[in-house]
């Protein structure tokens, strides 16, 4: 379902309950913020998740939150680096892991070009940079809210960036979003019903957000 759906939902249940809330007072942008937050720490503890089970610093499941949107990127200075430069809130993962494929998008080359960069970790990059066989290698490395490429022919102009940007539309499992709701509902808000002393299937607040949730997931279909 849609995050702005989830910050709906959620929104409609905290002002519903308002009286047995904290004594914080929030509007709907700040629960909507809230939501946004919660997004972003529920992928950070998937990724911790799967490598303390053994799987590695796998990224499987931010699958459904994947989309791709192009950048230019700029000419190239004295290293061979083009930068490129995003405004949009993104969701952040350890290890930049959060960026999965960066392609680029060729304009008339008529060269051979690769579909895509391989990412490097920050500082990594001096060692590509400054070894003469490494002038062919295309890769990329994450700064704030720059990506900087580095060996890329003039002929590209853009490049396509996949990850998982945080926008109202942006696609959330329903088990994601239950968690984020009862994660801030009942911790950071404690609202009655949600504070996880033990997850009971007959609690009726619990109940009324399941069902509230599977809802509005079905308008959207």
């Amino acid at each position: 379902m849609k995050l702005k759906q989830i910050s709906e939902v959620g929104w409609q249940l905290y002002d519903g309950g308002r009286p047995t809330a904290t004594n914080q007072t929030l509007e709907q942008d700040d629960f909507q913020q809230l939501v946004y937050l919660q997004l972003a720490d529920q992928a950070k503890m998937r990724f911790y998740e799967s490598r303390k089970m053994g799987d590695g610093e796998k990224t499987d499941f931010i699958a459904p939150l994947l989309t791709s949107k192009k950048y230019p990127i700029e000419d190239a200075d004295y290293q061979g680096r083009r930068s490129a430069v995003y405004n949009e809130e993104v969701i952040r993962l350890p290890r930049n892991s959060d960026v999965t494929n960066v392609y680029l998008v060729a304009d008339n080359c008529t060269e051979t070009v690769n579909g895509s960069l391989t990412q490097v970790q920050p500082g990594e990059e001096n060692f590509y940079v400054n070894d003469p066989d490494m002038k062919s290698y295309l890769f990329f490395v994450q700064k704030g809210k720059r990506i900087d490429t580095y060996n890329v022919p003039p002929c590209v102009k853009q490049i396509e960036v996949e990850r998982a940007f945080m926008e109202d539309e942006l696609d959330v499992p329903l088990d994601v979003a239950y968690n984020m709701l009862v994660q801030i509902l009942g911790v950071t808000l404690k609202v009655r019903g949600f504070v996880p002393v033990e997850d009971n299937s007959s609690d009726g607040n619990r109940n009324q957000l399941r069902y509230q949730l599977e809802q509005q997931e079905k308008k959207s279909l």
